[in-house]
Parts: structure tokens; C-alpha cells; sequence
């Protein structure tokens, strides 16, 4: 079920638990998404929050489902760039929002917007 505002945008911030200022925080979270060897899940990643609400269960074989995991950094160094330890940490997420802007696309393997879009 999603969310419907009047107006705005909103977007993941991945590797952050925070909005930037000029932006409303929606949820922060932890990214997740199939396991690398498994067959059959999705292909982007999630943002999921930290209060999840479980459905019910269904009389359905679990057989059919996909299942869902947690991403860590997996960092050679151990460390991020302020020295803080993160070898098989949670990468944070933060979803945010932005209540002046109307529209949002990631265009892969390009630098510059289609020609009637701006940055």
C-alpha cells in the first residue's frame, strides 16, 4: 500500500540515517535485498525500517517465497573515512522527502538530464 502526499518528492538516502536540511525525514532504515547466490528475488534494493509489521501467516507453502536480507559493508580497511569501524556493519538508509519538488528519476549511466529536464 503506498503513501500519497499532495505534493513533493521522496527519495533513499542510502549510507545515511539522516535528511538532509532542506529535506523531511519519512523513515530511516537499513538497506536489504536478495541474497547474492539466490535465484528468483528482486533486483532493488529496499529501504527497510527499523518497525517493521509482520502479515499474517499464510497456509500457502513457504516453498514459493522469496526471502529478504540484511546488507553489510564489506570493506577491506574495516574502517569509513571518519576512522569508524565497519566490517559487517548495517548500511543505513534514510528515506526523505522534499515537499517542493514534483518529480524524481535516476537515469543509470548518464551524467546529464534528457534535454526538457533540469537538475
Amino acid at each position: 500500500r503506498g503513501l500519497v502526499q499532495s505534493s513533493g518528492v521522496t527519495y533513499t538516502r542510502w549510507g545515511h540515517d539522516a535528511c538532509p536540511t532542506s529535506a523531511s525525514m519519512v523513515y530511516t532504515g537499513f538497506l536489504a535485498g536478495s541474497f547474492y547466490s539466490h535465484t528468483g528475488g528482486g533486483s532493488n534494493h529496499l529501504c527497510l525500517p527499523f518497525n517493521p509489521q509482520y502479515a499474517p501467516s499464510a497456509s500457502a507453502s513457504t516453498s514459493f517465497l522469496s526471502q529478504i536480507y540484511g546488507g553489510e559493508y564489506q570493506q577491506l580497511n574495516n574502517v569509513n573515512s571518519r576512522g569508524a569501524a565497519i566490517l559487517e556493519a548495517n548500511i543505513p538508509c534514510a528515506v526523505c522527502e522534499v515537499a517542493s519538488r514534483s518529480r524524481v528519476l535516476m537515469l543509470p549511466a548518464r551524467n546529464e538530464c534528457p534535454s526538457a529536464w533540469t537538475r
